[in-house]
């Protein structure tokens, strides 16, 4: 009768370790997984940023032609900030630069010609 006792509990402290194993492999694999995607968040957020920063770039030379120059863009805690440089005699170079956390996008666009409408020969995140 003991020995089916002890057989007893032996086997329920068994399943309960198992248990607890399997437990604990679940919550880590939801932590990762909540990291992974806060990390995915930030990087679509980083590129939408970059994008809008060049964008922006983009009605700058709209505005005035001969615009070169660099801004930063702010909304709330993330950040822009995008360079238009002249690369021949009407053609742009805009580096856009975002920051979201501790990820950055950079978008590189090549603008061919500006007169009488804005030609984008290359849009590339980097």
């Amino acid at each position: 009768m003991r020995s089916n006792a002890y057989i007893t509990l032996i086997s329920i402290l068994i399943i309960g370790a198992v248990s607890l194993a399997i437990t604990l492999s679940v919550l880590t694999f939801g932590i990762v997984s909540g990291q992974n995607t806060a990390t995915s968040n930030s990087m679509f957020i980083a590129k939408g940023l970059a994008d809008s920063c060049a964008e922006e770039a983009l009605i700058q030379i709209n505005l005035s032609p001969q615009y070169v120059g660099t801004e930063t863009l702010t909304t709330g805690p993330n950040s822009c900030t995008y360079t238009v440089t002249d690369t021949g005699e009407t053609a742009k170079l805009i580096t856009s630069i975002s920051t979201v956390g501790t990820i950055k996008r950079k978008v590189t666009v090549q603008v061919s010609a500006i007169i009488p409408n804005i030609i984008i020969s290359s849009w590339v995140e980097n």
